[in-house]
């Protein structure tokens, strides 16, 4: 129960921070964020397994039902670099009391702008979410 309350702060603070965002597909939320994945504790990274680093960040997707609920869909989808090569993220759910979330750890350089185009299944849906984010480390990383 502590990791559960310990992951919830850390990605509601990170969503906070990082301008967490959302896109409403008729009465269902998509929520979603990228955090640098030192903000993740070393603790709650090692449980579910999430990688970590300063060249590392974290995609975090969920999804809310009509009723409010925390959902259960198929997520999948990657990014687009600089660079133009594209990038799958490959996304671990995590169940933990009522709450599901989507998470992919990936590796990044520092002040990178990345095109995000994810695709999200729920019930008779397919949606796709595509938002840009720059990335950085986080700079006091002493965890």
């Amino acid at each position: 129960m502590r990791s559960f309350l310990s992951l919830v702060v850390i990605l509601l603070v990170a969503g906070i921070t990082f301008a967490e965002q959302s896109v409403e597909f008729d009465d269902w939320t998509v929520h979603y964020s990228v955090i640098p994945s030192t903000f993740i504790s070393k603790e709650i990274a090692e449980k579910h397994k999430i990688v970590r680093g300063k060249d590392r960040a974290v995609c975090n997707i969920s999804v809310v039902d009509p009723d409010g609920n925390s959902y259960e869909a198929k997520v999948s989808g990657g990014f687009k670099n600089l660079m133009g090569q594209d990038l799958k993220l490959n996304f671990k759910t995590i169940k933990e009391s009522e709450a599901v979330y989507f998470l992919a750890s990936f590796k990044f350089t520092e002040g990178e702008k990345l095109k995000f185009e994810i695709e999200v299944e729920f019930e008779e849906h397919e949606e796709t979410v595509k938002f840009e984010q720059e990335v950085y480390s986080r700079l006091d990383d002493t965890n």
